[in-house]
Order: C-alpha cells, then sequence, then structure tokens
C-alpha cells in the first residue's frame, strides 16, 4: 500500500511538471496585445469626430500581429524543452500503443478486418519510430533559445510599441513621473516612478510576449526614436 502512495505521488509531480513546460503561444500573445490597444482611446478618423470601430479593428489587429511576430518569427524553431516533451511524450504513447497491438488476440485481430502480416508491418514501424525516439533524446534536437525571454528584442519591441500608439491615439508616446502619492513628481522626489498611459500599455506589451526588460529604460529609448523619427519626417 505504500509503496503504491509513493508511486502516486510520484506521478503527480510528473504530471505537474509535465503542465509547467509551456510552448510560448503566439496567439495568447497576439490577444494580450490586443487587448492592451483596446484600452487605449483612439483617434477618430472621420471629420465629424466619430471613432470607426472597424477601422481601428483593423489596424489593432495588424499592429498587435507584427508586435507578437517580433518575439514568434515562423522560421524560428520551438525552444529545446519543448521539443524535449514532445519527443517524451511521443515516446510514451508510442510505447503504450505498441503495447496494445502485441497484446491483441485473435478475436480482437478478426474485428480489424487485417491480416497478420499487415497487423505485422505497423508493429514494426511502431517500433522503428521509438528507436528513432530514442535516438532523438540523446541528441541535442531543436534550439537552445529560451523562448521569448530573451532582452535582445527589447529595444525593437518598444519602438515599434511606441509607433502604433501614437499612430492608434494620435498622442506623442510620453514619460510621466510620479511620487509616492500619484502626484505629478518634482526634481526632489528621490522615489519617483515612471506612469502614465504610455508606460502602462508599453509594461502590458512586454508581459504578452514575456519580455523581461525594464519598460522605463527602453520606453525612454523608443520615445527619444519616435521623436527623431517625427523631426525628420516633418522637415
Amino acid at each position: 500500500m505504500a509503496q503504491s502512495h509513493k508511486t502516486r505521488i510520484q506521478q503527480d509531480a510528473m504530471a505537474k511538471a509535465d503542465s509547467a513546460i509551456s510552448v510560448p503561444d503566439m496567439w495568447a500573445a497576439k490577444a494580450a496585445i490586443e487587448l492592451a490597444f483596446r484600452r487605449l482611446k483612439p483617434v477618430p478618423v472621420s471629420d465629424g469626430g466619430t471613432y470607426l470601430g472597424d477601422f481601428h479593428d483593423v489596424m489593432i489587429d495588424y499592429f498587435s500581429e507584427e508586435l507578437a511576430l517580433l518575439v514568434f518569427p515562423p522560421q524560428l524553431d520551438p525552444p529545446l524543452k519543448a521539443t524535449r516533451l514532445q519527443l517524451r511524450n511521443l515516446e510514451k504513447h508510442g510505447e503504450a500503443f505498441w503495447r496494445s497491438m502485441v497484446s491483441l488476440q485473435g478475436p480482437a485481430i478478426d474485428a480489424l478486418s487485417f491480416n497478420n502480416s499487415t497487423l505485422g508491418e505497423f508493429q514494426r514501424a511502431i517500433e522503428s519510430l521509438l528507436k528513432a525516439t530514442s535516438r532523438a533524446k540523446k541528441e541535442k534536437s531543436g534550439s537552445s533559445r529560451k523562448g521569448p525571454k530573451s532582452k535582445a528584442r527589447a529595444r525593437e519591441i518598444a519602438i515599434k510599441a511606441a509607433d502604433y500608439y501614437a499612430r492608434l491615439t494620435g498622442k506623442p508616446p510620453v514619460r510621466i513621473t510620479y511620487g509616492g502619492n500619484k502626484r505629478a513628481a518634482s526634481s526632489k522626489d528621490k522615489k519617483a516612478v515612471a506612469g502614465g498611459e504610455f508606460f502602462d500599455f508599453l509594461t502590458a506589451v512586454f508581459n504578452a510576449l514575456c519580455v523581461i526588460a525594464s519598460a522605463d529604460r527602453y520606453g525612454k529609448v523608443a520615445i527619444r526614436v519616435w521623436k527623431d523619427n517625427r523631426a525628420r519626417s516633418t522637415k
């Protein structure tokens, strides 16, 4: 009984470990970015000052996908741990399937309407698959990148987010600092923190893309780049 209880605990622990390994989901990230965009008040795009919902929906869909693609470009391989998980699942289910096949008895085989040679071919194919899976697990399959949690694209994401923010809202991306009571901070405030609509938006984008980087730091870079691009375009 004790051994059975211990085995059950081990199985539960393995199930939790498997569930903790997740493949980054571009579409979930895109949906989270769309939500951040929809919290912003879009700029009127008609002479009457009315909001054109369909037009803004198209803009939000396009901007969100472009930001997500900076982290999830189609040509990138999945993370190494995701590949290992796929191989482990294939081996586990392949072995169970193979055991089910070799345990078939006459009536079950007759019910499948297979002759013995066809069933033997299936068994040999599964055996070959399991051997290939075992070999693949010993090799370094897949990419060793750490998914989207890299700072490599933080600057590019922030710059694009600033541009899209301005294009959707009609307002420049700005950085506002606050003191502890959320009043506009003076130069004497030592604990002033960054905030404001653009900062909150960029923070939401970074969170959606699992970018571990300072939204304040890269937000300031993005604001500076946006201002420089704006100045050049108006000359």
